[in-house]
């Protein structure tokens, strides 16, 4: 079954800018012009520029900064799907994690983001324990940053839907499901690409009941014959 898992970017704003408010112009730069690059689909131009940033942040030893770039750069390797790739995204979000912890962060919206990759990152390869403490984690934190209704939970209650799902949850997959299709309507509007997304994740997943449903029946005649 191939569920749709979403990744996190850490987007400049306010709060990051406020974080790094004492890093030079070039750095600051450097991770704006990398994430414009990133969400534009540029992922080998958002790479260079946030190997760039890395490397800066790195010889200015601003590490708060150095971890959401650390989060974004682990997001371009996503995007190369290959093993080789998403060992080093996995080791670059870990990175990142690394830093928060150290530096005693614990309700970053970065480190909500990271823990939602490490979480997706883990689920795609079946670990569901690392999976669900780091996906609960990451919707704890935004809850506690953002509130209940703020859209920044939506990615969260897909990704603990899909773990629902995987782990044999059916219903609690489809209270996530719901969840999230609630807050993309709210914030986005019903007509939304992103309450469209939600729509489509709950018919997969009546189409999945239906089939197992059916395969159930199906065996229990069999027994009977």
């Amino acid at each position: 079954m191939n569920w749709r898992f979403f990744l996190a970017v850490m987007v400049p704003s306010i709060v990051f800018l406020s974080a790094c408010s004492q890093s030079p112009n070039d750095l600051r730069a450097l991770y704006e012009d990398a994430v414009k690059a990133q969400q534009a689909g540029q992922m080998a131009d958002a790479q260079r520029l946030f190997e760039r940033a890395r490397a800066e942040a790195i010889r200015q030893g601003d590490e708060i900064v150095l971890a959401d770039v650390c989060n974004n750069l682990g997001v371009c390797y996503m995007s190369e799907r290959t093993s080789k790739s998403e060992a080093e995204a996995k080791r670059l979000f870990k990175q990142a994690l690394s830093l928060w912890t150290v530096n005693q962060i614990s309700d970053s919206p970065g480190l909500a983001y990271c823990l939602n990759n490490l979480g997706t990152l883990s689920l795609a390869h079946n670990e569901f324990l690392a999976a669900r403490n780091y996906l609960l984690s990451s919707y704890e934190i935004r809850r506690k940053v953002v509130g209940d209704k703020n859209p920044a939970l939506i990615l969260c209650c897909h990704n603990l839907g899909i773990l629902e799902w995987k782990t044999g949850n059916p219903r609690r997959c489809e209270i996530w499901f719901n969840r999230a299709l609630s807050l993309a309507e709210a914030c986005f509007g019903s007509a939304s690409s992103q309450a469209d997304e939600q729509r489509e994740a709950l018919v997969l997943l009546a189409k999945e009941k239906e089939s197992a449903t059916h395969s159930k029946m199906t065996a229990r005649v069999d027994k009977t014959n």
